[in-house]
């Protein structure tokens, strides 16, 4: 009789075992349904942030291509060749066309293509004609094309931002942009 009082014994210490991983688990259930229902607010809020800050982005650099032309336009005297840095803004960056021809990055394009390609090492901006794509190659062109241009297929650039590592390598596909980080 002993043998079948331990058995019920061990069947109800399975049972009350049970029971508390259920429970355990209900909860890691619960803890897990409020963590993604977090991420989901979180990215909803991104999903509806972008094309604002993208848009503001844009503005920015069709601001100060717009300040560049008046200034030229009035004739107004940029620095002079021996006082290139007395003054004037160090530039956040630089791009390399295929060319060889290098120019500066504003901060505005430069900030835009750092939240846009944020630590990814390699990304593709879907498709060319589409909001992200445009403003990045907006930020990269600046006032160097004539705004009515559009990007060719197989245009290549080398950006390089100041305070990071390696350089970006944008290049102009039929899918869209592709972006790899060299290191």
């Amino acid at each position: 009789m002993s043998e079948k009082l331990s058995a019920a014994r061990k069947l109800a210490l399975v049972r009350q075992r049970q029971a508390e991983l259920l429970e355990q688990a209900k909860a890691a259930v619960a803890r897990a349904e409020a963590e993604l229902a977090r991420a989901k607010d979180h990215l909803a809020k991104i999903e509806l942030e972008t094309p604002c800050l993208l848009r503001l982005a844009e503005l920015r650099v069709e601001a100060a291509a717009v300040k560049r032309q008046l200034r030229q336009l009035r004739g107004e005297a940029g620095p002079k060749d021996g006082n290139t840095n007395e003054g004037a803004p160090e530039a956040a960056g630089t791009v390399t066309a295929e060319g060889g021809e290098v120019r500066g990055l504003s901060a505005e394009a430069a900030e835009l293509i750092k939240k846009a390609v944020g630590r990814k090492r390699r990304h593709r901006f879907e498709p060319l004609s589409g909001a992200e794509a445009r403003a990045l190659l907006m930020a990269i062109d600046g006032d160097a094309r004539p705004p009515a241009a559009p990007p060719s297929v197989g245009d290549r650039f080398v950006v390089r931002l100041k305070g990071w590592k390696g350089a970006l390598l944008f290049l102009v596909e039929d899918e869209g942009l592709l972006v790899v980080r060299a290191r």
